[in-house]
Protein backbone atom coordinates (compact mmCIF):
# COMPACT_ATOMS: atom_id res chain seq x y z
CA UNK A 1 0.00 0.00 0.00
CA UNK A 2 1.49 3.09 -0.83
CA UNK A 3 0.95 6.05 1.60
CA UNK A 4 3.02 9.38 2.62
CA UNK A 5 6.23 8.56 4.90
CA UNK A 6 6.88 11.32 7.18
CA UNK A 7 10.34 10.24 7.61
CA UNK A 8 11.56 9.95 4.42
CA UNK A 9 9.54 12.66 3.17
CA UNK A 10 8.22 10.80 -0.52
CA UNK A 11 5.24 8.17 -1.26
CA UNK A 12 6.61 5.37 -1.41
CA UNK A 13 5.07 1.47 -0.74
CA UNK A 14 4.43 0.56 3.34
CA UNK A 15 3.56 -2.58 5.26
CA UNK A 16 1.09 -1.88 8.12
CA UNK A 17 1.39 -5.14 10.52
CA UNK A 18 -0.58 -3.58 13.45
CA UNK A 19 -1.71 -0.03 13.15
CA UNK A 20 1.60 1.28 12.12
CA UNK A 21 3.19 1.22 8.89
CA UNK A 22 6.68 0.36 7.94
CA UNK A 23 8.29 2.55 5.14
CA UNK A 24 10.07 0.10 2.60
CA UNK A 25 13.00 3.19 1.40
CA UNK A 26 13.61 4.08 4.98
CA UNK A 27 12.49 1.28 7.08
CA UNK A 28 11.20 3.48 9.64
CA UNK A 29 8.01 3.08 11.25
CA UNK A 30 4.86 5.65 12.01
CA UNK A 31 1.22 6.08 12.72
CA UNK A 32 -1.02 7.28 9.82
CA UNK A 33 0.04 10.08 8.51
CA UNK A 34 -1.19 12.39 5.86
CA UNK A 35 1.13 14.52 3.57
CA UNK A 36 1.57 18.21 5.05
CA UNK A 37 1.62 20.02 1.65
CA UNK A 38 -1.52 18.16 0.61
CA UNK A 39 -2.97 18.96 4.10
CA UNK A 40 -2.42 22.53 3.93
CA UNK A 41 -3.88 22.97 0.21
CA UNK A 42 -7.16 21.11 1.13
CA UNK A 43 -7.90 22.98 3.99
CA UNK A 44 -6.86 26.58 2.24
CA UNK A 45 -9.62 25.22 -0.46
CA UNK A 46 -12.32 24.41 1.99
CA UNK A 47 -11.32 27.70 3.99
CA UNK A 48 -12.23 29.80 0.56
CA UNK A 49 -14.87 27.81 -0.59
CA UNK A 50 -16.83 28.53 2.81
CA UNK A 51 -15.06 32.71 2.74
CA UNK A 52 -17.35 35.38 1.63
CA UNK A 53 -13.49 36.24 0.00
CA UNK A 54 -13.90 33.81 -2.76
CA UNK A 55 -16.18 35.64 -5.50
CA UNK A 56 -16.12 34.19 -8.64
CA UNK A 57 -17.04 37.53 -10.36
CA UNK A 58 -13.91 39.49 -8.77
CA UNK A 59 -11.89 36.57 -10.26
CA UNK A 60 -13.09 36.66 -13.34
CA UNK A 61 -12.83 39.81 -13.64
CA UNK A 62 -9.13 39.28 -12.59
CA UNK A 63 -8.82 36.88 -15.24
CA UNK A 64 -10.00 39.43 -18.20
CA UNK A 65 -7.55 42.12 -16.81
CA UNK A 66 -4.93 39.32 -17.44
CA UNK A 67 -5.92 38.68 -20.45
CA UNK A 68 -6.28 41.55 -22.03
CA UNK A 69 -2.54 42.32 -20.60
CA UNK A 70 -1.21 39.50 -22.41
CA UNK A 71 -3.11 39.89 -25.89
CA UNK A 72 -1.47 43.59 -25.96
CA UNK A 73 1.65 42.09 -25.30
CA UNK A 74 0.94 39.58 -28.02
CA UNK A 75 -0.10 42.20 -30.78
CA UNK A 76 2.81 44.11 -29.43
CA UNK A 77 5.25 41.52 -30.44
CA UNK A 78 3.15 40.83 -33.54
CA UNK A 79 4.09 44.46 -34.54
CA UNK A 80 7.56 44.17 -33.74
CA UNK A 81 7.77 41.13 -35.95
CA UNK A 82 6.47 42.30 -39.39
CA UNK A 83 8.31 45.50 -38.70
CA UNK A 84 11.75 43.41 -38.85
CA UNK A 85 10.45 41.12 -41.41
CA UNK A 86 9.54 44.63 -43.36
CA UNK A 87 13.14 45.66 -42.53
CA UNK A 88 14.54 42.34 -43.80
CA UNK A 89 12.32 42.01 -47.23
CA UNK A 90 13.81 42.05 -50.55
CA UNK A 91 12.28 44.85 -52.12
CA UNK A 92 11.59 44.88 -56.18
CA UNK A 93 13.35 47.79 -57.62
CA UNK A 94 9.63 48.25 -59.52
CA UNK A 95 8.56 48.94 -56.67
CA UNK A 96 10.93 51.35 -55.62
CA UNK A 97 14.59 52.78 -54.95
CA UNK A 98 16.74 53.54 -51.65
CA UNK A 99 15.43 56.41 -49.79
CA UNK A 100 19.35 57.35 -48.69
CA UNK A 101 22.71 57.26 -50.23
CA UNK A 102 24.72 54.23 -48.81
CA UNK A 103 25.72 50.71 -49.65
CA UNK A 104 22.68 48.07 -50.21
CA UNK A 105 22.43 44.42 -50.30
CA UNK A 106 21.28 43.70 -53.81
CA UNK A 107 20.08 40.64 -56.56
CA UNK A 108 21.72 40.97 -59.64
CA UNK A 109 19.95 38.70 -62.39
CA UNK A 110 22.50 37.61 -65.14
CA UNK A 111 21.33 37.26 -69.04
CA UNK A 112 20.79 33.07 -67.87
CA UNK A 113 17.91 34.70 -65.18
CA UNK A 114 20.60 33.62 -62.66
CA UNK A 115 20.56 35.60 -59.33
CA UNK A 116 23.62 36.63 -57.63
CA UNK A 117 24.10 38.33 -54.22
CA UNK A 118 26.48 42.49 -53.67
CA UNK A 119 26.85 45.10 -51.84
CA UNK A 120 26.33 48.27 -54.68
CA UNK A 121 26.26 52.28 -53.30
CA UNK A 122 23.19 53.59 -54.16
CA UNK A 123 23.41 57.49 -54.74
CA UNK A 124 20.57 59.67 -54.85
CA UNK A 125 21.84 62.53 -56.74
CA UNK A 126 21.87 60.29 -59.67
CA UNK A 127 19.03 58.10 -58.76
CA UNK A 128 21.72 55.22 -59.65
CA UNK A 129 23.78 52.50 -58.32
CA UNK A 130 27.42 52.87 -58.39
CA UNK A 131 28.60 50.81 -61.79
CA UNK A 132 26.28 50.56 -64.96
CA UNK A 133 24.36 47.49 -65.76
CA UNK A 134 22.72 46.27 -68.69
CA UNK A 135 19.94 43.73 -69.04
CA UNK A 136 22.26 41.07 -68.79
CA UNK A 137 23.53 41.96 -65.41
CA UNK A 138 21.05 44.14 -63.70
CA UNK A 139 19.91 44.82 -60.07
CA UNK A 140 16.41 43.24 -59.97
CA UNK A 141 15.38 43.39 -56.05
CA UNK A 142 17.51 45.16 -52.75
CA UNK A 143 17.25 45.41 -49.07
CA UNK A 144 18.25 47.81 -46.36
CA UNK A 145 21.60 47.21 -44.92
CA UNK A 146 21.35 45.29 -41.42
CA UNK A 147 23.54 46.98 -38.38
CA UNK A 148 27.12 44.60 -39.03
CA UNK A 149 27.54 43.22 -35.34
CA UNK A 150 30.27 45.28 -32.66
CA UNK A 151 33.71 44.45 -33.85
CA UNK A 152 35.71 41.37 -31.79
CA UNK A 153 37.63 42.57 -28.81
CA UNK A 154 40.93 41.01 -28.67
CA UNK A 155 39.80 38.48 -25.88
CA UNK A 156 36.49 37.58 -28.42
CA UNK A 157 37.54 34.84 -30.24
Amino acid sequence: MKTFCPNCEKETECNMPIEVYTCSECNEDFADYENPQIARLTARVKELEESDKYDTELTKKRIEEEATMWLGCVEKLQAKIRELEDANRWIPVSERLPKKNGWHEVLREDHTNKYYQDYKFFGLTKNNWLGTYSNFNRIVYWRENLPMPDVPQDGDK
